[in-house]
This record gives C-alpha cells, structure tokens and sequence, in this order.
C-alpha cells in the first residue's frame, strides 16, 4: 500500500514538474529552429511572452505564438482538404503550397517536437541505467538479505544504548 502510495506521489509530482518543463523544451527548441531557419520569420512568428522553467537553471526562451501557428496548421489542413477532394494525397504537394514563412514556422514546430522526445526520452534511461546499478549492487553483496527483528536482538539493541 505505501508503495503505490509513494509511486501517486510520484506520478503527480512529475505532473507538476514535468509538464511545464516539457512545455519549456518545446517552446526552446522550436523557437531555435526557426530563429536558425528563417529570422524573419520568427520575428513574425515569436510568442510575445517569454518561457521559463527553473529560471536559476535554463534561460527564458520564446517559443512560437500557439494563435499563429493554428492559423498555419489549419491552412495547411485546408490545403491538405482541398488536395484530397481533387484526388491529390501527396503530402509533399501540402507543404508545396504554404509559403515559406508558413513552412517555416511549420517545419520549426515539428523539429521542436522531435527534439523535445528526444530529450524526454533521457529520464526513462536514466531511471533504467539507475535500476540496472542496483541490480549490480544487489548481485555484488550476494543477494537482497531479509533482516528479522526478534525479541533477543531488540533487546540486545535497547542494552547496547
């Protein structure tokens, strides 16, 4: 019971910690990539305020304006509609016909998707690569070994005091 107990906390925990840092290394990289891709267009693009996460840790980053990318998304979803009542189910044929600036910004979301999995990715290997040392530890002290408390070693303990 106390360690499901202990594993909720957990969950909720990285609920509280881990979103709002997702959300900072989404924000960051995609703000990267298109600052690096087109710097007219993530002046366009830039959401006007800035994210953080840890301040003592990360700088603040702009990522890009969820309003402007919608609007984005949703003419390339428009365009994508359009192709495939025409027949046309070329994804590339999509992307042909955003403007740059669009691509742009398109492109730069989905690279921060991808960088932030990426990253994301880090804390499931570590905890692996932490459990796998334990199972070394365990192996190397021969074993997990139950300590029992009787009556004699209590009171061994307590005169020892």
């Amino acid at each position: 019971m106390a360690i499901s107990i202990m594993g909720g906390i957990g969950m909720m925990s990285f609920g509280v910690f881990g979103a709002p840092g997702l959300g900072y290394a989404k924000d960051r990289f995609a703000g990267e990539s298109l600052r690096k891709a087109d710097s007219a267009a993530y002046a366009e693009h830039k959401n006007a305020q800035p994210s953080s996460f840890l301040p003592f840790i990360f700088d603040e980053a702009r990522g890009l304006d969820g309003k402007k990318l919608g609007e984005v998304q949703q003419h390339r979803d428009d365009i994508r509609t359009e192709l495939a009542k025409a027949g046309n189910t070329d994804r590339q044929a999509v992307f042909d016909k955003l403007n740059p600036t669009e691509r742009a910004a398109n492109d730069a979301s989905i690279e921060g998707d991808r960088k932030t999995l990426r990253v994301d990715s880090l804390i499931p290997a570590t905890m692996a690569v932490i459990y796998l040392l334990l199972l070394v530890y365990f192996k190397l002290i021969g074993g997990y070994k139950p300590v029992h408390i009787d009556a004699e070693s209590e009171a061994a303990y307590h005169a020892a005091q």
